[in-house]
């Protein structure tokens, strides 16, 4: 999936990401509105997905994955090359799990929590549990 930039009339999300002139396009997204303690989308799973900038595009505002009020979500070996430091982001999701998101080069790329405006909440990721677990049994 190539991420492109759109008119600013067609702005899809209306969070503290945006820039002067175009909306933030998102590869994968799906929205649910804050309607705790009940959450729209029971069981997501978003696995195995190429994400990146369409060519000749330069943009650090575009989201890979962005996923809103899920009760149970799984985001799994998902690619993603973008310019954005933190390209999945979690809104109100009560159970979360990323494994093995990774950028073209291996690097591994953690979900955030962007409902706060700095994004440093950042989610647990299975690798790094998995990586935990053996260097302690050593």
């Amino acid at each position: 999936m190539e991420l492109q930039a759109r008119p600013k009339n067609q702005r899809l999300w209306h969070g503290p990401h945006r820039d002067s002139g175009y909306g933030a396009s998102v590869g994968i997204a799906n929205y649910g509105g804050d309607y705790r303690p009940q959450y729209q989308f029971r069981r997501v799973v978003v696995r195995e997905n190429i994400v990146r900038l369409f060519q000749g595009v330069a943009n650090a505002n575009f989201l890979g994955i962005q996923l809103w009020s899920n009760e149970n979500l799984l985001a799994q070996r998902n690619i993603l090359d973008l310019l954005n430091p933190y390209p999945i982001q979690g809104v109100i999701n009560k159970a979360a799990a990323y494994f093995n998101n990774q950028s073209p080069t291996g690097a591994l790329i953690r979900g955030v929590d962007s409902q706060t405006e700095t994004n440093q909440t950042k989610y647990d990721e299975l690798a790094t549990f998995v990586e935990d677990a053996f260097s302690l049994s050593i």
